[in-house]
């Protein structure tokens, strides 16, 4: 679902045909290496979707909706995650520099401490 503005200023979902942030081609690859043959049919088996949908995103045919895509990451986890959306890797490795930053700058301010209890000049 998305939300889009209407030109009265109210908002309204609706169903989006694709997600946007979502890389095909990772997709695809992902669930190719589920099984080199019968792809969709092993797919389907373990995700409970339907072989004809998996089919068509293996064809192009068709986009993901997000409820499609919340089964498969119920299904494969992070794995999944990281293939259909490389950009999360990025997040997460962005999110651990300002992680191990905010250490160094309380591990600088006690430091910092400790100098001014040893030389209070």
């Amino acid at each position: 679902m998305r939300i889009s503005s209407k030109a009265s200023g109210e908002f309204s979902a609706r169903a989006e045909k694709s997600l946007p942030l979502v890389d095909y081609g990772g997709v695809t690859a992902f669930l190719r290496g589920r099984s080199a043959t019968a792809t969709a049919e092993v797919v389907a088996a373990e995700t409970g979707l339907p072989e004809a949908r998996v089919q068509k995103w293996l064809d192009g045919a068709n986009g993901m909706h997000a409820d499609s895509f919340a089964a498969l990451f119920a299904a494969y986890g992070i794995a999944f995650l990281r293939a259909a959306c490389p950009w999360v890797g990025d997040l997460g490795a962005a999110l651990d520099a300002d992680r191990r930053q905010a250490e160094l700058e309380i591990k600088r301010a006690a430091i910092e401490r400790e100098m001014r209890e040893i030389r209070p000049w």
